[in-house]
């Protein structure tokens, strides 16, 4: 009889998962086929993905390396279209320009040379090929110039002009990075040869030698290019320069192991000479006007708030991985927050942080936060936080917590950040979501039941009265996790439906 009726049971589960996994996807289909790694530009016009994606034949590449079909899309319009194959599924291979209208990107990709052709689309159509062996490319801020290293050849090119070639061209070159203006290039040559740096002026091609050797460099919010000076053989500090201008002569301003620009144009310095080679030291801040000053010892993480505070971890713990987490304030002085903090993370005028609370034999993890610009007592928000995110008006926190073995089934709260009202629970099993540009929208993905690795997508209200008299049930069924918003008040959505007979990218527009 028991046997029976577990026969009975499983296959009514069955049935319900075939029922409920071969439902049509809603909104309009880009593409057919299976796709991952959707990617969606900054404006929402463009969507790209991957499809067709295998392992290259070398068996010595990590499984994990692989190359696919890509394909582009507008949104709002028209099917997506192939416009390049054997393009990596690695971070760097793909970018939207800062308009989010053209895409560059690698194909023909060869993992073991690091090396691939560049092509640059604004959506379906003809591919401009660039150039090919590219290791790295860069958009400019402005989004009409396009960088790249091809064969240690740093040259650029301006995609907003039809029919032009690269120009400009500096032999040697491994790194580079943009001022922020867009008008010059700083470009380094590999650490083995001692890593010159070079400027170069865009408009006019000019370059100059900016230092002989360097270990690492950053240009500032007005365009100051830093450089620090190469390595010694056993570790430890090394000048660190700045070069206001292209024709501006190299001025020491210090001497650090690391560094790091504020938005107001600051320095933190990382100084190691005390230990050479490891991994913690005393950090110091230097104002653009004033003598650097020591603000922590024994500081192995630091990294500048938006409205120019120093946020760093002292005293760092090597076996508990933990250390004192403490401000330098741009207004002046120090002051410590918490005590045995794993990690930190910065959102507008809060810091949120990572807590370690013992207990017998072991310990618990909390979520805490405090605000910048008061002196309130920082505030404990849950234990056991998987991920959160901080609402643009900075009024409400959403994080993950409570997850059953691991994080793809945890819970989603929403709480105010003040703490004036409790927590309430979005939704009770989910893996992931994604918060609205104008924070009033939530795109909850839940874990599938028929399927490991895909999910089932919701959308609910933001705010906390308006959700508790919604209907969470899922508008589409067993999707990739990658699916996103496609604008910022969160009324369209992409996403790469993964049913057998129905696969696909599919946009829909919610109400």
């Amino acid at each position: 009889m028991q046997e029976a009726a577990l026969r009975r049971g499983l296959a009514a589960l069955l049935i319900w998962c075939v029922f409920a996994c071969s439902k049509g996807p809603p909104g309009r289909k880009l593409a057919s086929g299976i796709a991952r790694d959707v990617s969606i530009s900054s404006g929402g016009g463009l969507v790209s993905f991957l499809t067709a994606v295998t392992h290259p034949p070398d068996p010595g590449l990590p499984e994990d390396l692989l190359l696919g079909d890509l394909y582009v899309a507008k949104v709002a319009s028209g099917d997506a279209s192939q416009i390049g194959s054997a393009v990596p599924n690695l971070r760097g291979a793909r970018a939207y320009d800062p308009s989010g209208t053209s895409l560059a990107f690698l194909a023909r990709y060869r993992y073991r040379d690091g090396q691939g052709e560049l092509g640059v689309v604004g959506g379906p159509g003809t591919v401009r090929t660039v150039a090919d062996g590219v290791t790295s490319f860069a958009w400019a801020a402005s989004g009409k110039m396009l960088a790249f290293v091809a064969d240690g050849r740093l040259r650029a090119l301006d995609v907003s002009r039809e029919g032009t070639t690269p120009t400009l061209a500096l032999d040697g070159v491994q790194t580079f990075a943009w001022a922020p203006a867009g008008t010059r290039l700083a470009a380094r040559s590999a650490g083995s040869s001692g890593g010159r740096v070079e400027l170069l002026d865009v408009a006019t091609g000019r370059t100059r030698e900016a230092a002989k050797a360097s270990s690492d460099l950053s240009f500032g919010p007005d365009g100051t290019l830093y450089v620090l000076g190469a390595a010694p053989e056993k570790g430890g500090d090394r000048p660190l320069q700045a070069i206001a201008s292209f024709d501006a002569a190299a001025q020491e301003v210090g001497r650090a192991t690391s560094f790091a620009v504020s938005p107001q144009g600051d320095l933190a310095m990382l100084g190691t000479d005390k230990n050479p080679g490891a991994a913690f030291g005393t950090l110091l801040r230097r104002s653009r006007d004033g003598a650097a000053k020591v603000v922590g010892e024994h500081v192995s993480e630091y990294r500048f708030a938006p409205r120019g505070d120093l946020l760093y971890l002292a005293g760092y713990d090597l076996r508990a991985r933990a250390g004192t987490l403490a401000v330098a304030m741009l207004s002046g002085g120090t002051r410590e927050i918490a005590r045995k903090v794993q990690s930190f993370s910065i959102a507008g005028d809060r810091v949120l942080y990572i807590v370690q609370h013992p207990e017998k034999g072991d310990f618990r993890i909390e979520l805490w936060t405090a605000d910048l610009t008061s002196q309130a007592p920082p505030r404990k928000v849950e234990d056991g936080v998987y991920g959160y995110e901080l609402a643009p008006d900075g009024a409400t926190l959403f994080y993950k917590a409570r997850c059953a073995g691991g994080p793809r089934s945890c819970s989603l709260f929403r709480a105010p950040i003040d703490g004036s009202r409790p927590a309430q629970m979005v939704t009770p099993s989910m893996a992931g979501f994604e918060l609205s540009k104008d924070g009033k929208r939530l795109l909850v993905a839940m874990p599938h039941r028929c399927a490991a690795r895909a999910v089932d997508l919701s959308v609910v209200p933001a705010d906390q009265d308006q959700a508790a008299t919604v209907n969470q049930k899922p508008f589409v069924e067993e999707v990739d996790p990658a699916a996103a918003f496609a604008n910022g008040t969160g009324t369209r959505a992409v996403y790469a439906a993964l049913t057998s007979r129905r696969a696909g990218v599919y946009v829909v527009d919610l109400p």
